[in-house]
C-alpha cells in the first residue's frame, strides 16, 4: 500500500492479515509511518535498510528501550538467505512473514525429523 501513514494504518487495521513493510527512502516519512504502524494491529512490521536506521527512529520515537522493543518490528526485514537482488530480498521478506504468521522457526527442512506439516501444526498450538 502506498499513501499517507494514517490512511495506511486504517487499511492495515481493516486487513485480515495485518502486515507492513516500510521503506520510502525518506527518513522522516519512514519514521512517521513506523510510529503510526506501531499503533495498529499489525502482526509484522518489516523495516528495510540498516538496523541502525530503525534503531535511530525508535530512539527518536522514544521507543528504544533495550530488550523491550516491540517484537513485531523486524529490522532489517527478511531471513538471512544471502539475498542481494530486489527479487531475492522480496523472497527473504515473504519467507520471514510466513514464519511469523505460523509461529514456525525458519530453519532448513533437512534439519527436522518427521513430516514437514507437523512443524506448522505444532507451532499453531
Amino acid at each position: 500500500m502506498i499513501g499517507a501513514p494514517e490512511e495506511i494504518a486504517t487499511r492495515i487495521d481493516a486487513s485480515d492479515r495485518p502486515l507492513a513493510v516500510v521503506m520510502s527512502h525518506d527518513y522522516a516519512r519512514d519514521r512517521a509511518t513506523l510510529d503510526v504502524l506501531l499503533r495498529t494491529r499489525a502482526l509484522y512490521v518489516g523495516m528495510l535498510g540498516p538496523k541502525r536506521r530503525t534503531a535511530r527512529m525508535l530512539d527518536e520515537l522514544g521507543l528504544a528501550q533495550g530488550d523491550t522493543r516491540d517484537a513485531r518490528i523486524h529490522a532489517p526485514a527478511g531471513l538471512a538467505i544471502g539475498a542481494e537482488t530486489p527479487q531475492e530480498i522480496a523472497l527473504a521478506i515473504v519467507a520471514e512473514v510466513q514464519a511469523v504468521l505460523t509461529r514456525t522457526p525458519a530453519t532448513s527442512l533437512r534439519e527436522h525429523e518427521g513430516p514437514v506439516h507437523a512443524l506448522t501444526a505444532s507451532a499453531a498450538e
